[in-house]
């Protein structure tokens, strides 16, 4: 909300649910149960920023130090994608939170002037196969078994390409790009990445 607080709400509208206790709630993504949640909590007073990991009722059982958002929750598994930043480099990380351990996929560039990570809207697909990610230059999908990277969909200068979400039925990736045409109008279009 406006507020950055972290809300539910039955699909009818009824029952509005304020689930985070401070302000600064940020990208809230349910867990591969659908009972429990992550969301990115902003650094207040002395407190540091934080990625909490929450039941459906907002009671904060697990945290770790986390300052970006973007999180990806695995579908098959307790394990979530963060990001970790330092300095000018973005490393993803899978933590088990079950046994609240990590490992180190591969790191991309961090843009510290205009603040934005090379690993923005992060998704991992419905069989934990996948993780996608896109940025200025495009959409990609990195597969977890093999460790390798490929381009979906490559940019450019005109175009901005935004948001990858899990689509129906074998559908991978759902993305929009916005092709600037004359502001303050703009184009938008919509690509998807189905698995066939």
């Amino acid at each position: 909300t406006l507020e950055d607080h972290v809300y539910k709400i039955k699909v009818s509208g009824d029952s509005l649910t304020r689930l985070s206790a401070l302000q600064g709630a940020h990208d809230p993504k349910w867990d591969h149960t659908g009972t429990h949640f992550y969301y990115l909590q902003d650094a207040v007073a002395t407190i540091e920023s934080r990625l909490n990991y929450a039941n459906a009722e907002g009671q904060v059982l697990n945290g770790w130090a986390q300052d970006l958002a973007y999180t990806a929750p695995f579908h098959k598994s307790n394990r979530i994608i963060v990001q970790v930043k330092t300095a000018d480099v973005v490393t993803l990380k899978v933590v088990n939170n079950d046994s609240l351990t990590s490992s180190t996929l591969f790191g991309g560039p961090y843009d510290t002037q205009n603040q934005v990570s090379h690993f923005s809207y992060l998704m991992v697909d419905k069989n934990d196969e996948n993780i996608y990610w896109s940025n200025h230059l495009g959409i990609f999908r990195h597969n977890l078994a093999l460790g390798k990277t490929d381009t979906l969909l490559k940019n450019c200068e005109t175009v901005t390409y935004d948001r990858p979400l899990p689509g129906g039925p074998n559908e991978l990736t759902l993305s929009r790009h916005t092709i600037s045409v004359l502001k303050p109008v703009h184009l938008y279009h919509e690509f998807k990445a189905a698995e066939v």
